[in-house]
């Protein structure tokens, strides 16, 4: 009996120290669970701003890219317009020699002034065309209101100039018509081609003062720039 009742009174010290060890467990899990709970808060808050400033990086980046795009597209559209012009030089020169001939009744020579003359500003009528794409596509990256505007600018300069190529080849044409009634002493028709010639000179004229104006505000807008 003696033995039971030790064995009792273990048991019971047994389980009165695993009670003890439970609360405390218990307690420590309450503890260890408020202590993840903060870590979790704190990792999502880290999270969050991690995400924003990917999302900020991005903004930049692509800021940034459009940036480049627009800067590349605008001094390839400038490369373009600068060669655009260097072959309606070249048209230029080609009709002044045909003019002069022309004037001096050379008509066999200043027709064929006339056909190279109408070569090249078809050439330049398609680069103008080709360098108003360009600036309209760099409209699409435009950074700025004053970027905007200068490419704007562009684009309707080459409108012009494009329409300009038109006339002044026209013209050209009815030049060299005229040479070729003159060589054939079809003195009339020769006059009416003359006279057409000279209304479509008048035409590119027009033009060309568009050109100039536009030219003038572009200068306006860049002097504020510098």
């Amino acid at each position: 009996m003696e033995i039971s009742k030790n064995i009792m009174i273990v048991l019971g010290i047994v389980l009165i120290v695993l009670i003890g060890v439970s609360v405390v467990l218990g307690f420590s899990n309450i503890d260890l669970r408020q202590k993840l709970s903060l870590k979790n808060t704190e990792l999502n808050m880290i999270q969050n701003k991690l995400d924003d400033n990917i999302t900020a990086l991005n903004d930049k980046t692509e800021s940034l890219n459009l940036s480049n795009l627009f800067i590349n597209t605008y001094l390839e559209g400038l490369g373009s317009y600068y060669n655009a012009t260097e072959i309606q030089e070249s048209a230029d020169y080609k009709l002044d020699q045909a003019q002069i001939r022309y004037d001096n009744g050379y008509w066999s020579k200043a027709l064929a002034w006339y056909w190279k003359a109408m070569e090249k500003y078809t050439d330049a009528w398609q680069k103008f065309n080709e360098t108003k794409v360009i600036f309209n596509n760099a409209i699409e990256y435009e950074i700025n209101k004053t970027y905007l505007d200068i490419c704007l600018i562009y684009s309707n300069i080459m409108d012009a100039s494009s329409n300009a190529m038109i006339y002044i080849y026209e013209a050209s044409e009815n030049y060299a018509a005229a040479c070729e009634f003159y060589l054939d002493n079809d003195y009339n028709a020769a006059h009416k081609s003359m006279e057409t010639a000279e209304l479509k000179m008048t035409y590119y004229n027009e033009e060309i003062e568009t050109v100039e104006d536009y030219l003038y505000n572009l200068n306006i807008i860049l002097s504020e720039i510098n």
